[in-house]
């Protein structure tokens, strides 16, 4: 397998008819205090997950041209977002079977905008660059591009990325996601205006208080500025004592915070990839 090193342009991605895994960016490990689990699997059982207090989510307006980006990706019970006209930001561990730190075999369909079983439109995923093939251990960069055989975000529209790293991350921020118990994963929840808790530059999280739960793993981290909204990060994991369930607790602390990772780690990369796909718009 050919090396990607740090900071250098990724080789060819990965698709669904290549055998031919890349290596990734050489990993920064995770300080061993944080006991994260992604939150994209689905659980056995029925209960609240890393949500505090009163539950502040509310149905998303799936029909609002604001939201009609945010998606879910199959089957992995994952969130995801079009942030290109054929581009989709989620969560590594999303695409990584952990088994054998490989692309999962389950990808299958990207669907923008889905609300009880029905998308307006879906396409294929084609493509695939994690940033790990560990994301167990490698938590802070816990993202994944995806690239679609169909060009459906002129039809759903995407959410614009802005460059944030670890210290400079928003106070505020607002998250969206499939999760399981929000009304059976079949209608993202949205918490809108809850607060960043921690910075970590040194693992490259961001602790927050938003509410969430199993399948919301990969939504977007959005803010807004000028009207305007924008991702600004990576729903990754909850800090739940290593169980497999999450947790309901009465109020927020740092031992069973939501993580977040900044777009600082594939910020550049994402902008090219853009830059591509409306090359081949052209073409």
């Amino acid at each position: 397998m050919a090396a990607w090193a740090t900071g250098a342009v990724p080789p060819a991605p990965l698709t669904e008819t290549s055998m031919t895994l890349m290596t990734v960016i050489a990993p920064v490990i995770v300080a061993a205090f944080f006991a994260l689990q992604g939150c994209g699997v689905r659980s056995s059982e029925g209960r609240l997950h890393n949500v505090f207090g009163e539950d502040d989510r509310v149905a998303l307006d799936q029909h609002d041209r604001k939201w009609t980006a945010i998606g879910k990706i199959f089957n992995t019970g994952c969130s995801g977002t079009m942030v290109g006209r054929d581009i989709v930001l989620t969560a590594a561990h999303c695409v990584i079977d952990p088994a054998t730190k490989q692309i999962s075999t389950n990808l299958t369909w990207y669907r923008p905008d889905y609300v009880n079983g029905t998308a307006p439109v879906e396409s294929r995923i084609d493509e695939v660059w994690p940033g790990t093939l560990d994301p167990t251990s490698d938590t802070g960069r816990d993202w994944a591009i995806l690239r679609l055989r169909d060009p459906i975000g002129e039809k759903v529209g995407w959410i614009d990325v802005n460059f944030t790293d670890t210290m400079n991350f928003p106070d505020k921020l607002t998250v969206a996601g499939y999760s399981t118990d929000f009304q059976g994963g079949e209608v993202a929840g949205l918490h809108v205006d809850c607060d960043t808790r921690g910075r970590f530059p040194a693992t490259n999280l961001i602790f927050h208080d938003c509410d969430l739960t199993r399948g919301s793993s990969g939504g977007p981290a959005l803010t807004w500025f000028l009207g305007s909204v924008f991702v600004t990060g990576v729903n990754i994991a909850e800090r739940r004592e290593n169980g497999d369930v999450s947790l309901h607790v009465d109020a927020y602390d740092d031992e069973h915070a939501n993580v977040v990772i900044p777009t600082q780690g594939f910020y550049n990369f994402l902008k090219q990839q853009q830059i591509l796909a409306l090359v081949r718009d052209i073409n």
